[in-house]
């Protein structure tokens, strides 16, 4: 079948539906003597929109965000970044194919990330989920460092 798609990709060229007839007839017997008209039938023209079939990883907009948040910051709070920056991630597919699931890789008790689900671009932040982890007397290390990935 996909041998047959990307043929149908060259003939039709990018962007271009395929349009294929598809006709419903009656079926009569023969010998039915309640049926003295021929069959009847009806013709509809149905188009089908190729899509892309490569399948593009999702991105980052930023290769790395430094961000601050106090060590009284209530839950709900959200992280903020340097520059003014925004954490973003995108996918180029379009449809469910397109679909981003983030989570934390280190810290997720911690923080949390809203939303964490979005489809071909996915503009989130990062919130503080348990703010007693967040107690700067008590951090061996002022600082955090960690990992958001997609799935």
């Amino acid at each position: 079948m996909k041998n047959e798609v990307s043929e149908l990709k060259k003939v039709l060229g990018s962007g271009n539906p395929l349009l294929l007839p598809v006709k419903a007839q009656e079926v009569v017997e023969e010998d039915d003597d309640d049926y003295s008209s021929p069959s009847m039938s009806t013709t509809i023209q149905l188009a089908f929109a190729i899509t892309s079939s490569r399948n593009h990883p999702p991105r980052f907009t930023n290769d790395s965000l430094i961000g601050f948040i106090s060590s009284m910051a209530p839950v709900s709070t959200a992280v903020r970044w340097d520059d003014g920056s925004i954490p973003q991630v995108i996918d180029a597919d379009p449809g469910a194919n397109g679909t981003i699931s983030l989570h934390i890789e280190k810290y997720s008790t911690t923080f949390g990330i809203q939303p964490n689900q979005g489809t071909n671009e996915l503009t989130f932040s990062l919130v503080v989920r348990n703010n007693s982890l967040l107690d700067y007397e008590r951090l061996e290390k002022k600082s955090l460092s960690f990992m958001v990935s997609f799935i």
